[in-house]
């Protein structure tokens, strides 16, 4: 797995200051374990958010056409200006959400 050689590598790399000492006299025994949690959890909540993305945009645009032929030709009432800002704001959330998490995604890795 992917996550386990990051960590291997990452964890591998010691201060100057420790040179000639053992990597876990450094970092100590659960640090490794640690770490591998953070990571892989960090993974599996940037998986839910790619998936939540992806429904809500399917999901508006699927249904954008059944919208604009029962919604938008109405006249402005109460239901319609939610039923508008509910859809807005999840819609802007999702490409936010996207924006980010490729933005995120393609910065270049640097040696440490």
């Amino acid at each position: 797995m992917h996550i386990h050689r990051y960590l291997s590598l990452t964890l591998s790399r010691t201060p100057s200051s420790a040179v000639g000492r053992s990597r876990m006299s450094t970092y100590g025994p659960d640090l490794e374990n640690e770490a591998l949690a953070i990571i892989e959890s960090d993974f599996i909540e940037s998986c839910c958010t790619v998936a939540t993305c992806v429904l809500v945009l399917y999901d508006y645009s699927t249904t954008f056409s059944r919208e604009v032929e029962l919604i938008w030709g109405r006249k402005r009432t109460s239901v319609t200006v939610l039923f508008h800002l509910n859809r807005c704001t999840v819609f802007v959330w999702a490409v936010l959400q996207a924006a980010s998490f490729l933005s995120l995604a393609t910065l270049p890795v640097s040696a440490m």
